[in-house]
């Protein structure tokens, strides 16, 4: 499967996620794009959307991993 594929499948899989009913899901998007946990009062005050799209990404195995705040290198294209 090629990236595109994958990262489109992985982000529609995650369609619907909420915090109600999945806060650790969504805390999980914080982790894995920074490596540190967070509590949600803490990820409320944060915009989610790059950490979600680093979740996908990862969860896809796209190499190398784009840094968070970083400009994507020359080029670069998912």
């Amino acid at each position: 499967m090629a990236y595109r594929d994958s990262i489109v499948a992985f982000a529609s899989g995650e369609e619907g996620v909420n915090w109600k009913q999945n806060e650790s899901r969504i805390l999980e998007y914080f982790k894995s794009a920074t490596g540190m946990v967070y509590t949600k009062s803490g990820a409320l005050t944060i915009s989610w959307c790059t950490y979600f799209v680093m979740w996908v990404l990862e969860q896809s195995c796209l190499a190398p991993m784009p840094a968070v705040g970083s400009a994507p290198p020359k080029y670069f294209a998912v």
